[in-house]
């Protein structure tokens, strides 16, 4: 009887972290894409800000390189990681 309780046991946490990987590579998935969209909105913002005042022109061109530099890595990563299969990946 306790042999196949600990059975059940088994096959049922077995599942259940089965069930909690999936989760975690799907959160894993959306961070990374997240994060870089996220970086971008707060530079795009600060530049936004900073185009009023006429003695931050020095550091807005150089939060546009910042988003040019963003908006780059993002296409790189979603041309050539997620929207393509394996065999047919773009070299950059």
């Amino acid at each position: 009887m306790c042999v196949i309780a600990a059975e059940e046991k088994d096959v049922v946490c077995q599942h259940y972290a089965a069930d909690a990987m999936k989760t975690i590579a799907k959160a894993m998935m959306t961070t990374t894409w997240d994060r870089p969209v996220f970086m971008l909105n707060c530079l795009t913002y600060l530049a936004d800000t900073l185009t009023l005042y006429v003695c931050t022109a020095h550091k807005h061109a150089e939060l546009d390189g910042a988003v040019k530099t963003c908006i780059f890595g993002l296409i790189k990563g979603h041309v050539c990681e997620s929207l393509c299969h394996i065999s047919c990946r773009i070299p950059l």
